[in-house]
């Protein structure tokens, strides 16, 4: 299996990862607001495979917005849950 080399913040995510603890309610909310009040943006390298890369650009040109804009938009929704898989949708549909 191949060793793969994790920066220095994932390492310590990963050492970290057994004392998670999920944030509820109002401190929550707190943090939420808190990130929601800055609007700064911060530019971020990112690798993906050629083939990913080709779909998002293909799926932005359809929707007539530049892929970074796409990919921020998914990224956005999927932190705030507000991200919806067709395909379970389809599911749900043919049960009612």
């Amino acid at each position: 299996m191949k060793k793969i080399k994790l920066t220095k913040e994932e390492q310590l995510i990963e050492d970290n990862a057994e004392n998670y603890i999920s944030i509820k309610g109002n401190k929550l909310k707190q943090i939420k607001k808190s990130i929601s009040e800055s609007n700064e943006r911060e530019r971020i390298s990112l690798r993906l495979n050629q083939k990913t890369l080709k779909l998002i650009k293909v799926r932005a040109s359809e929707e007539g917005i530049p892929y970074q804009t796409l990919i921020s938009s998914v990224l956005h929704k999927f932190v705030n849950d507000d991200l919806v898989d067709g395909r379970q949708l389809k599911k749900l549909s043919k049960h009612l």
